[in-house]
């Protein structure tokens, strides 16, 4: 783990569990923009965050790399912007993250 995901890691530990986060992603029409979700996992040995996202049957996997930053907002509401897509075209089950730069 390097520093930048180290510093990702601490700071998502910090994530409440018990309620939403604004997840920013980078895609666009009907990938992306702000999304409400909820950090269900992080796994350090595979260096990725798990969020729940439109729902408890669907969950997007990213990789700590591709988290940008993560910040409280001035209404304390927990923000953590990604450099991807998170494709919602799935209705349940694993939601496919697109990194940057990756898409089409």
């Amino acid at each position: 783990m390097n520093s930048h995901e180290r510093r990702i890691y601490l700071q998502l530990q910090e994530l409440p569990r018990d309620r939403a986060v604004q997840l920013w992603d980078k895609g666009q029409g009907a990938l992306g923009a702000r999304r409400q979700a909820n950090l269900r996992d992080l796994d350090p040995a595979r260096m990725i965050a798990k969020f729940e996202v439109g729902g408890a049957t669907r969950i997007v996997h990213v990789p700590l790399t591709f988290v940008n930053e993560v910040w409280i907002d001035e209404s304390d509401v927990w923000n953590v912007d990604v450099k991807g897509a998170i494709n919602m075209s799935q209705s349940s089950g694993n939601v496919p993250f697109v990194p940057f730069g990756s898409l089409p």
